[in-house]
């Protein structure tokens, strides 16, 4: 290329400059270009915009980072890897480069934490801190109480001893564990007044009900794989969302005890997951069928006798997974009993098929459903074959739109139960 032509170029204000990158698809060649000339990199940094905002070192180049981090630093929010030894590359980075980084993500070992921490100390404007261990000892506390702005923590694979001083970061508004051994839910969260969001993926439930100020007054949405309760829960006040891993044997009815009046006035979502069907189960759905503010309803293993109970009229959207026991008949009687039922997805009842679709056309209009404001029925495709096609386009049939399930897992004999608890499951060989 001419010098000549190439001083033109760059001369040319980085804002023009920029577009240059938007016919560039090689990532590896947009870096390439940025590194030859300065006014070139100021350009870079504007076409990246916001891209790099939460950077995924596991999905670059380790010999691009550096360059990444300079260029882009002031732009990029959050730095992200589930490795190891990129994770104490990437918090040096970002303590240098990086001065509005409010988030990180990162993988730790006891032996590489004296590293992490030093640099953590530099990164006071950390809001939100997620760390993934391998239960290897890590004295926390200290760094953390040197992070005035943190609000959000989710910690994994952390021993009991390391995790339980905690209780004292009064600050946190949502707080995530998973662990393999039961967390006393009390113990660690009583003294957090200000969380809105609690997970807890191994729960126990032991809960001194004579306290006369209300637990976790801001607390919004909990999610918890109960281990064993010893109490029932105390009424939450602000509890809009509860999602329940349990066991077979758990009652529902047990563990909201006497505030199922309460919850029946302000809980709005309810998420049940249990692994078999049992006797219990009726019990739950009569308990469900209680909560009359419910607007969303997401359980396991349900079948006809079950869903009975469940007549609920500000109920907007039901999730059935892996209740191969429930038939056509029933999926109506539900949808009778429900009447703003708009969302309902059935592609985890293998026995649900396309011959449902005309008496529920008949019950949508019965409730008076109206074509901009349809029931969305999501199926498994196995099941409704050529039905997901034809309603979709029968001006006849406007009441009801029919889509296949993105799952793909509903292909098979029976759906997973979904893990929105889980944190990545990672052997040692991802660290």
């Amino acid at each position: 290329m001419d010098t000549r032509n190439q001083s033109n170029i760059v001369n040319l204000p980085p804002q023009q400059l920029s577009l240059i990158y938007k016919f560039i698809v090689e990532t590896e060649d947009k870096l390439s270009l940025a590194q030859t000339h300065p006014v070139l990199s100021e350009a870079f940094k504007i076409d990246a915009g916001n891209h790099y905002e939460l950077l995924d070192l596991d999905s670059l180049p380790v010999k691009d980072w550096p360059f990444i981090f300079s260029a882009c630093g002031s732009t990029i929010l959050g730095v992200m890897s589930y490795k190891v030894t990129n994770s104490i590359a990437g918090v040096m980075l970002a303590a240098k480069y990086c001065p509005n980084r409010h988030e990180l993500f990162i993988a730790i070992r006891s032996k590489y934490w004296k590293i992490v921490k030093r640099h953590l100390d530099r990164l006071k404007k950390v809001d939100y801190l997620r760390l993934m261990n391998d239960y290897t000892p890590i004295d926390l506390m200290k760094t953390l109480l040197e992070l005035p702005n943190l609000k959000t923590l989710k910690l994994a694979r952390f021993n009991q001893e390391d995790l339980m001083p905690i209780k004292h970061l009064q600050q946190l508004q949502n707080l995530f564990i998973k662990s393999d051994y039961a967390v006393n839910m009390f113990q660690l969260c009583s003294t957090m007044s200000q969380l809105e969001s609690l997970e807890i993926t191994c729960a126990s439930i032991d809960i001194p009900l004579e306290k006369k100020e209300p637990l976790w007054p801001k607390l919004k949405i909990l999610c918890i794989g109960i281990e064993d309760y010893q109490t029932e829960m105390p009424f939450l006040p602000s509890l809009e969302m509860l999602h329940v891993t349990f066991s077979p044997d758990m009652e529902l009815s047990e563990l909201l005890g006497r505030s199922i009046s309460d919850y029946s006035k302000s809980l709005q979502e309810l998420r049940l997951n249990s692994d078999e069907i049992t006797p219990v189960h009726a019990d739950n759905a009569k308990t469900i069928g209680q909560l009359k503010s419910l607007k969303s309803l997401i359980c396991s293993n349900m079948n006809n006798a079950y869903l009975q109970f469940i007549k609920l009229d500000q109920l907007q959207m039901v999730i059935l997974q892996t209740s191969n026991n429930v038939t056509n008949s029933e999926i109506l009687r539900l949808l009778r009993g429900c009447k703003n039922l708009r969302s309902l997805d059935v592609s985890g009842c293998r026995r649900v098929n396309k011959n449902v679709v005309a008496p529920l056309l008949k019950i949508l209009k019965q409730h008076d459903v109206q074509p901009d404001d349809p029931l969305v029925l999501t199926v498994n495709f196995m099941s409704f074959g050529d039905a997901v096609q034809t309603t979709a386009t029968d001006p006849n049939n406007n009441l009801l739109l029919i889509q296949k399930s993105n799952n793909i897992i509903c292909e098979r004999p029976y759906t997973a139960l979904d893990a929105s608890l889980e944190i990545e499951d990672l052997s040692d060989d991802s660290f």
